[in-house]
């Protein structure tokens, strides 16, 4: 699909604006008049009566325009009506973007991310690049600048030393900051991946420019629900681990009650954390596409998964072990190598060699894990929302 005639105006409205009333006609409700949602991501009304509105302005019978083959209709007359559905499409033929607009499968959604990184290629493979290259090469120029200052760093004496000790500290300080860098740049690349792979399930390309003029001020907030679910997941791990040195402290390591008791806190620790992390996964998303602050961000997520954890638990991670086991099988060689180039000179060619598996590895993983997460989401929406009607819609106002 090339890229529509008129693309959307990316303006400060783009995300739960005021509805806009369709040029040429009256009044909202009025002849001629038709109102829609400043965006299709905003959240809709839940199912309503035969006759009524579906999540929005479109109604049962309305047609979709040119989505069908051959200009053929998405629903023939209005349900409820003398006639019905006489010209009915299959939803599965509904695709004006990266995926057809229906429930999907996991091959849908594998294939949509991929259809993603190609279909904006400058969002999703250029600007993620960008962004790898110079985080990893910072690390790396951090990490090689504290070898080449301890080059002799093997010797034990030298560890008690004074200039061993303040390359350690001016280590660890680069680290940090090579680590804050790390945090706000892929928070930024996170939302403008999200933004761009939410545009191509419409059939629209979104440039690099468009894409930061519409998310760039939900900037803030994203870093704001970035802290909040930071201290959410510390004081989720923190709590047990206090119960656990307690537990440890009262038993002294001799008795098997205590040692059984500590395993089973560490066990339950483990699990509500990993419960947590794909409960508040949506999060994020929510916050871009929806305009949402932070704390609705993290209850509208938590809506959203009710009664479907397993099956985004069970996506995503069978996403991340595919992804991981493609990221070592390309990192391996480049780390041997490094390694070697390391230990022989020292020299800052050999850390470059092995930051460039994790470099490879990192471009492709970040924006498909991305992409993964973001149809998961609008999959869920379409299942309970009827969000695939307000994305068809939102298709055919581009294209007319």
């Amino acid at each position: 699909i090339g890229a529509p005639p008129n693309p959307p105006q990316f303006n400060g409205a783009l995300y739960g604006g005021r509805p806009r009333q369709a040029k040429g006609g009256g009044r909202n409700g009025g002849p001629g008049s038709e109102t829609y949602p400043a965006t299709a991501y905003a959240p809709q009304p839940s199912f309503e009566a035969p006759g009524q509105s579906y999540g929005g302005p479109v109604q049962y019978g309305q047609t979709y325009g040119e989505l069908g083959p051959g200009g053929q209709a998405y629903g023939g007359t209005r349900y409820g009506g003398q006639e019905y559905y006489t010209q009915v499409q299959a939803p599965a033929q509904i695709r004006p973007g990266i995926i057809p607009l229906r429930p999907l499968g996991v091959m849908d959604i594998f294939d949509g991310a991929f259809r993603s990184i190609r279909y904006a290629r400058g969002v999703m493979f250029g600007l993620t690049a960008l962004v790898v290259l110079v985080t990893q090469g910072i690390v790396a120029l951090v990490t090689w600048r504290f070898f080449e200052s301890t080059n002799s760093f093997t010797s034990p004496t030298l560890l008690t030393t004074d200039s061993s000790g303040y390359n350690v500290m001016l280590f660890l300080a680069g680290l940090g900051v090579s680590l804050l860098i790390d945090c706000v740049a892929f928070v930024i690349l996170f939302g403008l991946l999200t933004f761009s792979v939410s545009q191509a399930t419409i059939g629209h390309r979104t440039s690099i420019r468009q894409a930061w003029t519409a998310v760039r001020a939900r900037v803030p907030a994203l870093f704001g629900l970035t802290l909040l679910l930071g201290l959410i997941g510390t004081a989720a791990i923190f709590v047990p681990f206090l119960v656990l040195i307690v537990i440890i402290a009262m038993g002294g390591g001799e008795s098997v009650g205590y040692v059984l008791a500590a395993l089973f806190v560490s066990g339950v620790t483990l699990l509500f954390s990993l419960w947590l992390v794909y409960k508040l996964i949506f999060a994020p998303i929510v916050l871009v596409l929806e305009g949402l602050g932070p704390k609705q961000a993290i209850k509208r997520s938590w809506t959203i998964t009710k009664g479907c954890w397993w099956r985004v638990f069970g996506i995503s991670t069978l996403t991340q072990f595919i992804l991981g086991a493609v990221s070592q099988i390309v990192a391996l060689p480049t780390v041997i190598i490094g390694t070697l180039l390391t230990t022989a000179s020292g020299s800052l060619l050999g850390i470059m060699v092995m930051e460039l598996g994790s470099v490879l590895g990192l471009i492709f993983t970040t924006p498909f894990t991305t992409a993964v997460t973001v149809l998961l989401y609008i999959d869920r929406r379409m299942r309970t929302e009827g969000l695939d009607i307000q994305l068809a819609q939102a298709a055919a106002e581009q294209r007319s």
